[in-house]
């Protein structure tokens, strides 16, 4: 009777860890000045019968690409993932932040009715696998912000439908709503400071203690009242 031939317990083993997973580095060299451990994306799994030899390609969000032996790597827990997600919506750019005014250039309106809108919901990197946010400047383009009128009403739009007010613009809301009303959350949270009169002006310092955006207030003279 043939003798079953053992085979190495390395050699059983699959790779741990797959193409675009997310995996925890701890570098051995790192330090309190120059500590790269944390989490990346592997984005080359090399195969290879003995696991001891193995070695991936991971990435971090800025796309700088390292190799390291898989000795080094380990699943990360979740409330480590958590922190991966929290710190990937704060560093992709987007051209848009939530609390952001902007100009809905409504292409089913006459743009002398285009008015301010505030975004309110931005794309949210949790709703994404981890190798797509590798290619987040790609996607965006295709992503639907939320933003909200002045009134309430509220709409999805693509990042080419709007875009930054000038101060000509945001100046103009200020003006048409009597200056009572922020021109940055629209809220009526205007407060004032003292006035400074220059020729033909009064200059006055206004803040908004909803969204503490601050901006100066231009009150120019039109006409006298004469007292007899």
């Amino acid at each position: 009777m043939k003798q079953a031939t053992t085979i190495p317990t390395e050699l059983q083993a699959t790779m741990p860890f797959e193409q675009d997973e997310l995996v925890f580095w701890q570098d051995p060299l790192a330090d309190e000045n120059s500590d790269k451990s944390g989490i990346r994306v592997t984005v080359d799994a090399r195969q290879t019968d003995a696991i001891a030899r193995a070695t991936y390609h991971v990435s971090d969000l800025s796309n700088n690409v390292t190799e390291v032996p898989h000795q080094q790597l380990r699943y990360p827990e979740k409330h480590e993932v958590e922190a991966w997600y929290n710190m990937a919506q704060q560093h992709l750019e987007s051209p848009f932040e939530k609390g952001d005014v902007v100009i809905w250039e409504d292409p089913a309106r006459d743009p002398s009715e285009w008015s301010l809108y505030r975004v309110s919901v931005v794309p949210d990197v949790r709703n994404f696998a981890p190798e797509e946010l590798l290619t987040w400047t790609e996607l965006m383009p295709d992503q639907e912000f939320l933003i909200k009128s002045p009134e309430g009403s509220e709409a999805g739009v693509y990042p080419h439908e709007i875009r930054k007010p000038t101060e000509e613009e945001i100046s103009a809301y200020f003006v048409e709503n009597g200056g009572e009303r922020c021109p940055f959350c629209f809220q009526n949270s205007v407060e004032g400071d003292s006035v400074t009169i220059i020729t033909g002006a009064a200059h006055q310092e206004a803040s908004c203690y909803e969204c503490n955006e601050e901006w100066t207030a231009i009150y120019t003279l039109t006409e006298c009242g004469v007292l007899r």
